[in-house]
């Protein structure tokens, strides 16, 4: 059944477009059943997949690059949903994405208007307060308690979050600092309880100073992907720590 209550939002620019294959393979992939309506963030270019509602709004048709934050404003004037879903297009999910625990999110924030955002992925950075939403916790809004992974925001908030010529890197630091007097809650999974998180994917993403990272060519190709590693070329050694985890045709398996 279809929730309108939250649109999933993949911000991304043109010139990361060799993702989206991989990006929304995995999505369909592990979420075949994604209740929201979808938006690719970008400038001009738009991308269909089999089966799958994308929207592509194409929000600067013209040679001027604009900023990060100029981008995401348009992107959330044509977005009526109270929530979004925050991802990026390298987020790779690799497991079954659990939609019930997001719907109870989304349940959650419906019931308590004091509740900001919930990140979806495993917090390194801090423990949290113990609270009344398993498996989350409150968080103390540290440094990067603003930040690019996966998360379910109140729209309105993260619209606050963001200025029009604020680069994505900047974001993370400058609102992280603001987020500290604002009266919303945040809540996390501590890296301990991984296995409740509900969406999972590499948290560095696929490419690396702007290069694949050579485990998420391995995932490309155990799925069937061809992918033109020229384009942008492979980060050779480099690995992510924690291993990056891959969907292997006989289950999920961490490279050595």
């Amino acid at each position: 059944m279809r929730d309108y209550r939250c649109t999933l939002y993949v911000s991304s620019c043109d010139s990361y477009s060799d993702l989206w294959e991989g990006f929304f393979f995995f999505l369909n992939k592990r979420w075949p059943d994604c209740p929201f309506p979808i938006v690719l963030v970008s400038e001009s270019k738009t991308f269909g997949a089999d089966g799958m509602d994308i929207r592509c709004p194409r929000l600067n048709r013209t040679d001027r690059k604009i900023p990060w934050g100029d981008l995401q404003l348009r992107a959330l004037d044509t977005i009526d949903s109270p929530y979004i879903l925050f991802m990026l297009e390298d987020f790779f999910i690799s497991r079954g994405v659990d939609g019930d625990m997001i719907r109870q999110c989304l349940d959650w924030m419906d019931a308590d208007s004091g509740i900001g955002k919930f990140m979806l992925r495993p917090a390194r950075a801090e423990r949290g307060v113990e609270c009344g939403f398993t498996p989350f916790r409150q968080s103390l809004k540290l440094d990067w308690c603003v930040n690019a992974q996966a998360a379910i925001w109140r729209t309105d908030l993260f619209r606050r979050a963001i200025t029009p010529h604020i680069s994505v890197w900047d974001w993370e630091n400058i609102a992280s600092r603001y987020a500290r007097g604002w009266p919303e809650r945040f809540y996390i999974i501590n890296e301990d309880w991984s296995d409740s998180a509900p969406i999972y994917y590499a948290g560095g993403g696929v490419v690396h100073n702007g290069m694949w990272i050579e485990e998420a060519l391995q995932l490309l190709r155990r799925n069937g992907l061809n992918i033109d590693v020229n384009r942008r070329g492979v980060a050779r050694g480099y690995r992510h720590k924690p291993p990056f985890i891959v969907d292997d045709i006989d289950g999920i398996v961490k490279m050595d």
